[in-house]
């Protein structure tokens, strides 16, 4: 098993967000058709000497073809320039990718491991890595070759990753007034809250506007679709499909065309191209889609009445997407009942990591508008998750029973720092997995099963997979959501009972332990729970105490690391 999957092949966290990045630039970079003209303003802009404190905005209305741009764009450059380093941020492309504390630590670690910079002292929280952004960005220009950092779709960068924290992602409080020098912006964004916020906080970023597609390049992706589908039309049929108003928007022509692909009837292709370009919006025309799906899935008797709507709903809303497994055991489909349905939808889905999630934002507005527009029903769905998830964690932890798992006191992994913890590899997380903490705690918000989620991510398991930085600033989220609930006392109460008074004596288990101990602290630390933190602290020292560590305050404790004076005395002094 080791030989054939050796650990050292296993994506890292930052590794597996890029692929998937990479993945959604090369989907969205197929079949291209726009002018050079906005090649040509993008290189000028990435290519100018000098400073050039301002970004470039590339401004276009939804499914106008700004993603397909900037993708091809990104390839252009990468291929081109291969000293410059080019990091492309599609928002909305990855199930991290819109919230802004995980978007501006992944730009910081991907500078880091480029020029082989250290980063041991990024923050866990979003105060502090919005206050470091800058110092990186100045770093990485300075390096040999600079960079070019392009953020695409920043209208949904998600201001709910803010929390309470004050910094809203639509208001560019994270972002400097000026590019460092060697520093090169490109952003793409909708007309909308995002531009208004632009022009009125950086009012000297120039704009370029993508242009609706003209009649000539609408007739060119017709032709380029037929010779990829094999899918051919009447010169009549290319014509009404091109004189159409809402086809000057390519997702509404392509949307258009791959219904007209999966069509069967040749004598009833008139009468369908009509239908479909009845739709005065891409909204509508996803509506007109969805109506078919329900004729030939639901009418047909192929799966039950309102399976098409559900399997949509439950895709919404979903914090990071659902796997086609978790799909198929939630609406009882079997395998060959939900294929046909997948490759209907297989142009409207993109899978983000094995997580089935919308391509575009105009499908969530027509599913929100369809099937979820009372506030009753969504509120069903994320109950109906919420206790999917439940019952997967409540049968995780029975299996992990049943299999007699050795208490956390017999394990020797430890984690790899005090304030950070490798869920991945612990005993004491073995019970909640990836997809769990994902799902579960996120859904019990939403459905207002408040005092379930309290108890949830207080328990140990929960907590210390959330104390990892994958998920650390979900959990600070939570934790202000709950502050009625007094948290941190159940936390306390639950670290502190993770281990019998007769843990043995073995010198690797009390160190778990006391990590363990020290990890709940830095939190509590964070969230200004010093009384906790110091009780936590003074548990794992007298731990190790008994153990006669000598060397103790400097495994457990490194002061260089903590700021609170009253806790840095208190460990320094036993």
């Amino acid at each position: 098993m080791c030989r054939d999957y050796p650990v050292q092949d296993v994506p890292t966290p930052l590794e597996r967000e890029r692929m998937v990045h990479e993945a959604f630039q090369a989907s969205r970079a197929h079949l291209y058709i726009g002018g050079q003209q906005y090649f040509t303003r993008l290189h000028e802009h990435v290519n100018r000497s000098g400073n050039n404190p301002d970004a470039l905005v590339v401004l276009g209305e939804s499914g106008s073809g700004k993603s397909s741009l900037v993708c091809n764009f990104v390839q252009q450059l990468q291929q081109q320039n291969r000293r410059t380093l080019v990091i492309a941020h599609y928002i909305g492309s990855t199930a991290e990718s819109a919230d802004l504390g995980k978007m501006l630590r992944r730009i910081i670690e991907e500078i880091a491991e480029h020029w082989e910079l250290d980063c041991e002292g990024l923050a866990s929280d979003l105060h502090g890595v919005v206050e470091q952004f800058p110092k990186w960005l100045a770093t990485a220009g300075r390096q040999p070759g600079g960079l070019v950092l392009v953020l695409d779709a920043l209208n949904q960068l998600d201001d709910a990753s803010a929390g309470s924290s004050g910094f809203v992602p639509s208001q560019l409080a994270w972002l400097p007034k000026q590019m460092p020098h060697g520093v090169r912006l490109v952003v793409s964004t909708l007309p909308g809250t995002a531009l208004s916020v632009i022009r009125q906080q950086r009012p000297t970023w120039p704009t370029m506007s993508v242009a609706p597609l003209s009649a000539d390049e609408r007739l060119e992706l017709v032709r380029q679709f037929s010779r990829h589908s094999s899918k051919s039309f009447s010169a009549e049929q290319r014509e009404r499909l091109v004189s159409c108003r809402m086809s000057e928007n390519p997702l509404f022509l392509r949307t258009v065309l791959e219904e007209l692909r999966v069509f069967g009837s040749f004598e009833q292709l008139d009468t369908r191209i009509a239908w479909y370009l009845e739709a005065d919006s891409v909204p509508a025309l996803f509506n007109k889609v969805f109506e078919r799906m329900e004729q030939q899935f639901e009418h047909s008797g192929t799966v039950p009445n309102g399976t098409v709507g559900s399997l949509l709903a439950l895709i919404y809303v979903s914090h990071r997407g659902l796997s086609e497994s978790e799909l198929l055991e939630i609406l009882h489909l079997t395998y060959a009942q939900w294929c046909p349905i997948y490759l209907s939808l297989d142009q409207s889905l993109v899978s983000r990591s094995g997580l089935l999630t919308f391509f575009h934002d105009y499908m969530r507005q027509a599913v929100y508008l369809r099937y979820l527009s009372s506030a009753a029903r969504a509120l069903s769905y994320h109950q109906q998750l919420a206790n999917f998830f439940d019952a997967r964690l409540r049968d995780a932890s029975q299996y992990q029973q049943q299999q007699q798992q050795p208490p956390i006191e017999a394990t020797t992994t430890t984690p790899s720092e005090a304030g950070d913890v490798d869920a991945s590899n612990d005993a004491i997380c073995a019970a909640v997995d990836s997809r769990i903490v994902d799902e579960l705690p996120f859904h019990l918000l939403a459905s207002r099963q408040h005092s379930r989620l309290a108890s949830i991510i207080t328990s140990a398991p929960m907590f210390f997979k959330l104390c990892s930085p994958q998920y650390k600033f979900e959990l600070f989220r939570y934790w202000r959501e709950l502050q009625s609930f007094s948290p941190h006392q159940t936390l306390l109460n639950t670290v502190l009972q993770l281990t019998p008074s007769s843990r043995g004596s073995l010198a690797s288990t009390t160190k778990q332990y006391c990590k363990y101990l020290v990890i709940a602290g830095k939190f509590l630390e964070d969230m200004a729970v010093y009384d906790g933190a110091e009780r936590l602290y003074l548990a794992a020292l007298q731990a190790r105490s008994d153990q006669q560590d000598t060397d103790t305050a400097k495994i457990l404790y490194d002061p260089r690391k903590h700021t609170h004076t009253h806790t840095h005395t208190c460990m320094n002094t036993h």
